[in-house]
């Protein structure tokens, strides 16, 4: 009769150890819906653990005083267990909202830098930009200046030549051909201006776009670097 209350003891003790790691583990793999499960797990466990206990107290007492207090002490280290069991309980749910929390300010954080990552890119498409703006206004006037001096170089090219057309008439065939000696040394300086003004506009126009490309360049950078940010941060928050 010992042997086999002792059996039975232990085995409904192990029933009731059962159910807790069940609930422990479903408690430790269920984040989203955590408390509510925790505290349908403590009630399933506190009825089961009374239902137990009535049937240990309902069992027949055919045995003698020795067997009652052995009795008495496993369901005191069975009371015991279910505290112990509550307690591990309530611990994992209080890691659970921790863990929810941490998790919430962590996706604070990451909302915070995407922003401030979206800020700074609008801020250098703006710069990017009035800085466009600027050089298309400069190469406007520039372009403008340069019209108005070719004008002028007509107009004063024109006048000259009516003036050496006057007095190519009035002078001798010496003069006329030092005329034209004149007339070639100019028209050499003119196309050496003309060429100097197009290496000018070459030049500024290879400017213009090296300065784009590095304005691209730099901006492709700070996209790369922040989507490596992101990624990392992204790899943490899985770890």
């Amino acid at each position: 009769m010992r042997y086999n209350l002792q059996q039975q003891q232990q085995h409904q003790q192990q029933q009731q150890l059962q159910p807790t790691a069940e609930n422990c583990g479903a408690m430790r793999h269920s984040s989203s819906s955590g408390s509510s499960s925790s505290k349908v797990a403590a009630k399933s466990l506190v009825a089961h653990s009374k239902e137990k206990e009535k049937k240990v107290s309902a069992f027949p007492n055919k045995t003698h005083k020795g067997n009652k207090r052995q009795q008495t002490l496993q369901q005191q280290k069975l009371q015991q267990q279910t505290l112990q069991q509550q307690k591990l309980q309530q611990q994992t749910l209080q890691q659970q909202k921790l863990q929810q929390q941490t998790l919430q300010q962590q996706t604070l954080q990451q909302q915070k830098l995407q922003q401030q990552t979206l800020q700074q890119q609008t801020l250098q498409q703006q710069t990017l930009q009035q800085q466009t703006l600027q050089q298309q206004k400069l190469q406007q006037q520039t372009l403008q200046q340069q019209k108005l001096q070719q004008q002028k170089l007509q107009q004063q090219t024109l006048q000259q030549q009516t003036l050496q057309q006057q007095t190519l008439q009035q002078q001798t065939l010496q003069q006329q051909t030092l005329q034209q000696q004149t007339l070639q040394q100019q028209t050499l300086q003119q196309q050496t201006l003309q060429q100097q003004t197009l290496q000018q506009q070459t030049l500024q126009q290879q400017t213009l776009q090296q300065q784009t490309l590095q304005q691209q360049t730099l901006l492709r950078s700070l996209a790369a670097a922040a989507a490596i940010r992101d990624n990392a941060k992204q790899k943490e928050t899985k770890n």
